[in-house]
């Protein structure tokens, strides 16, 4: 399936030259065979990764396996894109994880890892703002310095603090005049924090300025100003797992950290709605902060051991399973950031919606959340992972969610 989406990606590529070169006969021919082969690419996905349902409509299987494809063309990217360790450090991070294993245990953090976050990140003593613009939305890029310090006796904890990208906060807000309307902290997914990225996933004009509310949208590590190199994301999930640990963990930290902010500007707890990798670390935060009074996850990603490791090349992860890195060695750290061994969030109002033909997340992680988060609110679009907005009644469920009135 992968090797279609790539397939498909090189002729999109080879379109665009065509059109370029003025030759829009050939162009349109081979973005037409791109567009079948993207369909027929989801359509195997998703006989390989769901009971495809048998329909009777041609029409709605065509939708589906585009939505899917569409999915694919994503992986594909990623797949030829994102940068990963080189086998020579395999030995290095089972051997990490070899004292992790131990140091979790003696910490007591294994079933209660409440105690690995240590106190409530306070607000950012001082906040510069600078006046920005994106198309026709105006909004306020917000700066601080991260209060994230990783534990001293992780491996890796002085190289992370060395590195001058993770000591600035960032995040972007959009604020009406009448300040006291109620604030939603939209925290984005991965390979996104760009203000044209995160402000189109989130709809911010529809959020902003047709629902009223003020926005708030933090910036994950390794994302936007806040990467590497020009990818967004980079870093993040390389195979290092001590280095994805912290990066979750400053992450969560500095979302808090924002949060904290918020009450002391407002005196009031906003809602927290993340989309797939944010909606990762929005689970998290919601188990940790008691007082907010609506939570949205979108097409959210629960275990990111198993869709890392589902979507890693073959051959990189048989030579990491042959020096004995593993996924199970990796789950085994990540539980420290896992949502489903914190407690469910006291938020007044619990919302979740998946996506049918999601071939980025597999549909069990759903029901292990869903399992974990009692009495939350529910709605499958039958559309892929990134598509979900073309799901008709989605907006009115995100209204609800929000707590619109």
């Amino acid at each position: 399936m992968i090797s279609l989406s790539l397939v498909s990606l090189l002729g999109i590529f080879l379109s665009f030259l065509s059109f370029l070169f003025f030759l829009p006969g050939l162009g349109f021919l081979i973005l037409f065979v791109s567009f079948g082969l993207t369909i027929l690419s989801g359509y195997l996905g998703l006989g390989k990764s769901i009971k495809l349902l048998e329909r009777s409509n041609i029409l709605e299987l065509l939708t589906s396996s585009l939505h899917a494809g569409i999915d694919g063309l994503l992986l594909g990217i990623f797949r030829i894109s994102l940068r990963r360790i080189a086998p020579s450090q395999f030995f290095r991070i089972r051997h990490e994880l070899t004292i992790m294993e131990s140091v979790i245990e003696k910490e007591g953090w294994k079933n209660d890892p409440r105690g690995y976050y240590g106190k409530s990140p306070t607000a950012p003593r001082f906040v510069s703002s600078t006046k920005q613009k994106c198309g026709s939305l105006l909004y306020q890029h917000l700066q601080s310095d991260s209060t994230y310090v990783p534990h001293s006796f992780f491996p890796g904890s002085e190289n992370w603090l060395s590195q001058e990208i993770h000591r600035t906060n960032h995040a972007w807000s959009m604020v009406h005049e009448e300040v006291s309307r109620p604030w939603v902290v939209c925290v984005h997914g991965f390979g996104l924090g760009r203000p044209f990225l995160d402000f189109r996933m989130f709809d911010a004009h529809f959020l902003h300025s047709v629902m009223g509310f003020n926005l708030l949208f933090p910036i994950l590590s390794f994302h936007g100003p806040r990467a590497l190199n020009f990818r967004s994301g980079d870093g993040f999930f390389t195979g290092d797992a001590l280095v994805t640990l912290h990066a979750i963990t400053q992450s969560i930290c500095d979302i808090r950290s924002w949060i904290a902010w918020l009450k002391n500007q407002t005196g009031i707890a906003p809602s927290l709605f993340g989309i797939s990798l944010g909606a990762y670390h929005a689970s998290v935060v919601a188990a940790l902060e008691e007082d907010l009074p609506n939570v949205v996850l979108g097409v959210p990603l629960i275990n990111p051991a198993d869709t890392v490791w589902s979507h890693a090349p073959v051959s990189w992860m048989k030579k990491a399973m042959r020096d004995g890195l593993g996924k199970e060695n990796i789950n085994k750290l990540w539980r420290l950031t896992s949502p489903l061994v914190l407690p469910a969030p006291a938020a007044t109002k619990k919302s979740v919606f998946a996506a049918r033909h999601d071939l980025i997340i597999e549909g069990s992680q759903l029901k292990l959340l869903l399992d974990h988060w009692k009495n939350s609110r529910l709605k499958i679009c039958d559309t892929g992972h990134i598509t979900f907005r073309m799901e008709k009644g989605f907006t009115k469920f995100l209204q609800e969610g929000l707590g619109f009135d």
